[in-house]
């Protein structure tokens, strides 16, 4: 006979998220949760943008999490610099940026704001600008506007080779997700109960050379 777990309480995973936060070593400040119907709200101050994706990334993992508000402010220490001077990191972190083309992606800074344009040919490379330029002390928020490169005519196989990556995926189960194809455009829709899971569909929509946009309407059910 299969055991199934209680859904856990509200209680339960605020004190959850809690000792995972202290768990967490890339995560310094002084983070309050509330939760509410699994809904978890995040206030406190962290030092930079990579703590904060830290701290979301942790509450995230939690087993009863089913939605994350993030209620956090970015408190930088110390003098912060000019826009002339993070902008000059910014340009030397994308030049040391593995596996990006040079000059194909544009910039501005503006109260430390980061606008960032340009072409690229993947999704894992607009993701790595972003979270490089994240890693930069002083920058206050990235506006990732980056597109990608126009995709290739729609291939007849595009949705099959995708349920094909599913299949293949130990994360996943293939037959809790629906995939459709409209051009160069997929929309996934299903009910997973894991937040791994929901990152790994998504990735794997992604990798397609044929796909330029993906909707992503799967829910997030606890079980």
């Amino acid at each position: 006979m299969t055991m199934t777990q209680p859904s856990p309480t509200d209680t339960t995973i605020r004190n959850s998220v809690r000792d995972e936060l202290e768990w967490a070593p890339d995560v310094h400040g002084e983070i309050t949760v509330e939760v509410t119907d699994g809904t978890v709200t995040l206030t406190g101050v962290v030092n930079d943008l990579a703590e904060r994706r830290a701290v979301l990334t942790a509450a995230i993992r939690v087993r009863g999490v089913s939605l994350v508000c993030d209620a956090l402010t970015v408190d930088h220490q110390g003098l912060p610099r000019t826009d002339t001077e993070v902008a000059a990191r910014v340009h030397n972190v994308l030049m040391w940026t593995t596996n990006l083309p040079r000059d194909a992606v544009r910039f501005s800074v503006r109260d430390h704001v980061v606008l960032v344009t340009g072409t690229l040919d993947w999704e894992y490379e607009r993701q790595a600008v972003q979270r490089a330029i994240e890693r930069i002390v002083d920058v206050a928020r990235v506006e990732n506007q980056i597109t990608l490169s126009q995709r290739p005519a729609a291939a007849p196989d595009t949705r099959d080779r995708i349920l094909q990556a599913l299949l293949r995926n130990a994360l996943i189960d293939a037959a809790d997700v629906a995939v459709e194809v409209c051009g160069d455009a997929v929309t996934l829709t299903g009910v997973i109960s894991t937040w791994d899971e929901m990152r790994e569909v998504d990735r794997i929509a992604w990798s397609s050379p044929h796909v330029a946009v993906v909707h992503n309407n799967i829910v997030l059910r606890i079980r």
